[in-house]
């Protein structure tokens, strides 16, 4: 088996025909390493913005590609199948997080009309595993150039974000952390039609209250203080995308406010969801109750 270390560029870009913000592919490098993690050929190639004929400042400054190198490239489609061509059969393609993978998707269904690529079968996101091998904390996103400082490579005097060195820098890294055993599970399965709907699945917040994606258990609220079930005061509520209420209890009398709010993915819904004390009106003796804070997934 072979590995292939793809790294992209982008600027920024707006679809005239549909408003869409889109990250439109200006640059495209890769890697090839064989079996023991050699290098045996490199792919660089420049792509030609169809949005834009000036880059965005901030990315002429952090990659230093020029307007004309851009402009001279080939078409998003020509430079595409080119990587096709050199991309072998029997490869696991890895990018620094799988955020190069989704812009490839994007920009394919913009320009192409699809999200599927014929060639890529294997895909690891480096990001994910470098990072369990660095045992960084879960959630942490760490980058590739704080990764290869982890691993104790010099970072100083490298041409960071440009494609084809950071796609080096890849390949470094991959060499330095390669076990054959714990590598194995990272290896998702790219020519599935489910790997690229999961991969192209924007969340979207749920806000309506009977949403039949949410699990309505959830938009209870026991009272901490006597463990009873409440009773919403009035319809609910919405603050920054969350849904809300207020609930009292019919023993101790005392209120409290939910605020629940539920993200669908591609895979279910995650909650995040607290419970806190309503003050009563000042001079009211009351126990101070606890704020209740839980995060959890909908199954």
């Amino acid at each position: 088996m072979q590995f292939v270390c793809l790294d992209l560029e982008w600027n920024t870009g707006v679809i005239p025909q549909t408003g869409k913000h889109i990250n439109e592919i200006i640059e495209i490098g890769a890697v090839r390493l064989d079996k023991a993690l050699r290098e045996t050929d490199r792919f660089q190639c420049f792509v030609r913005s169809v949005l834009t004929k000036e880059l965005n400042g901030l990315v002429r400054k952090l990659t230093n590609i020029t307007n004309e190198q851009m402009l001279s490239g080939k078409s998003f489609e020509k430079a595409l199948g080119e990587f096709h061509d050199w991309l072998p059969d029997d490869c696991v393609v890895l990018t620094w997080s799988n955020t190069d993978l989704y812009t490839l998707a994007d920009n394919c269904y913009s320009f192409l009309g699809g999200v599927s690529l014929p060639r890529l079968h294997w895909y690891v996101d480096l990001q994910r595993y470098a990072g369990d091998f660095l045992q960084v904390e879960k959630g942490r996103q760490i980058s590739l150039s704080d990764a290869a400082i982890m691993l104790g490579i010099d970072v100083e005097a490298l041409p960071l974000h440009r494609a084809d060195e950071d796609s080096r820098l890849c390949a470094e890294l991959l060499r330095r952390t390669y076990d054959e055993t714990a590598f194995q599970p990272y290896i998702q399965n790219a020519a599935d039609p489910e790997f690229f709907r999961r991969l192209t699945f924007r969340p979207v917040m749920l806000t309506d209250p009977g949403d039949p994606e949410i699990d309505q258990r959830l938009l209870e609220v026991k009272c901490p203080s006597c463990d009873r079930k409440t009773a919403r005061q009035g319809p609910w509520g919405s603050y920054n995308k969350a849904i809300t209420g207020v609930f009292q209890c019919p023993s101790c009398k005392r209120k409290y406010k939910l605020i629940a709010r539920f993200k669908k993915h591609y895979d279910g819904v995650t909650v995040k969801r607290s419970v806190r004390l309503v003050p009563e009106p000042a001079g009211a003796d009351s126990e101070k109750t606890p704020f209740a804070r839980h995060t959890c997934s909908q199954t």
